[in-house]
Order: C-alpha cells, then sequence, then structure tokens
C-alpha cells in the first residue's frame, strides 16, 4: 500500500546523480515546497517572539538575521527539521537515519534559501 504522504507531494523534475542527491530532489525539496506557507509562518513567529521587526528590515539584514537564527537558534533548528521529519514516510526515515546529520545539514540549506527568496511574503504576514 502507497503511503499517502506521498500522494500529497509536489513532483519536481530535477536530475540527481547520487543516492543522496536523490533523497534531497525527490524527498526533502518536495517536502520543502509542501511545507512553504508553514515553514514561513514558523520562522515569522520566531522573529516576532524575538522582537524583531521584519516590515522594515533591508534585504541584507534580513538575509543575515535569517543565516544567524537559523544556526545559532536550536529550538527553531529542530522545529524546521522536523517540519521535513514529519512528513517523511517510513521507508524515507529509514534512509534519513543513518545520515541524519548530512540530510539535517541540507534541509537547513535549502530552509535558509527558501525563506530569504519568500522576504516579500513574510513581510506580508501579520
Amino acid at each position: 500500500m502507497k503511503d499517502p504522504k506521498l500522494s500529497i507531494r509536489p513532483i519536481l523534475e530535477v536530475s540527481s546523480n547520487t543516492a543522496d542527491e536523490r533523497f534531497q530532489n525527490e524527498t526533502l525539496r518536495p517536502i520543502l515546497k509542501l511545507q512553504h506557507s508553514l515553514l514561513l509562518k514558523l520562522y515569522f513567529t520566531s522573529m516576532q517572539q524575538q522582537k524583531w521587526k521584519v516590515e522594515n528590515m533591508s534585504e541584507e539584514r534580513f538575509q543575515e538575521h535569517v543565516n544567524a537564527s537559523l544556526s545559532k537558534d536550536i529550538s527553531l533548528r529542530n522545529q524546521v527539521i522536523g517540519l521535513v521529519i514529519g512528513m517523511f514516510t517510513d521507508e524515507e526515515f529509514e534512509i534519513y537515519q543513518p545520515k541524519k546529520n548530512e540530510f539535517n545539514k541540507r534541509i537547513m540549506g535549502m530552509a535558509k534559501k527558501r525563506i530569504i527568496d519568500s522576504a516579500h511574503e513574510i513581510k506580508k504576514l501579520r
């Protein structure tokens, strides 16, 4: 029986050379795309709790803040990673587990880029 989580994921056409790249492109990227709005709301909520005012931030300052907060705020990092892991199938979790440190780096890199590229969307959140 096919896991229902797979049916709601977007299908992305991205080439992969290695097994790790295949996992990234067939699992991690589609999950991050699926969870995009939730990822942005999670980040925005974190900014509010830290009393950061995103509306008036320059692009450069926003990018610096994203990089710093996702590197230093362990709770936020864990929530972002959990947002992705929670959408894994059992089989994907088995692939993820032995290389979780490597895949967590990939998740955080893609999440940072997604948040930075979506600054205009985050600035519209209330």
